[in-house]
């Protein structure tokens, strides 16, 4: 199935915490750049008494935009959800305001989860599943 059309994580969240049926786990796994974003919805995830967890999922030319040829001078930048483009010029300058600008959106996020005791994992898009679930299967035999 291909998903398409405007999504609201908040939305998505809370629709799902109205509808849950008892304790359980909640495993969340998105890129968190929604511009209404996330945190009514991981809220009444934790409301509802689920166990939240959350896998923070971004690309690795999003995590270092420098690794890439093409992410200097001009380029158009497409969101693959909305369709919507940007042409911007990038150079030094613009490239370091974007790694600020992004060390604080994670930072954010997983300060958000670690003050509501949300077992938070940031992940690159390149990463194996089964990295990902054996790390959290050894993360949670540890504790």
């Amino acid at each position: 199935m291909q998903g398409s059309g405007d999504t609201s994580l908040n939305q998505a969240l809370s629709g799902y915490a109205a509808r849950a049926k008892g304790s359980g786990l909640a495993v969340v796994i998105s890129d968190f750049l929604d511009p209404e974003g996330y945190e009514r919805g991981l809220t009444a995830l934790l409301e509802r008494q689920l166990e939240v967890q959350v896998i923070h999922v971004l690309s690795p030319d999003e995590m270092d935009p420098t690794t890439s040829a093409s992410m200097t001078g001009d380029v158009r930048l497409v969101d693959h959800e909305t369709g919507d483009s940007r042409l911007l010029s990038l150079d030094a300058a613009a490239l370091l305001a974007y790694s600020t600008r992004l060390e604080e959106f994670l930072q954010g996020v997983e300060e958000f989860c670690r003050k509501r005791s949300i077992l938070y994992q940031r992940v690159t898009s390149d990463t194996p599943v089964q990295e990902i679930v054996l790390g959290r299967l050894r993360g949670k035999l540890l504790t």
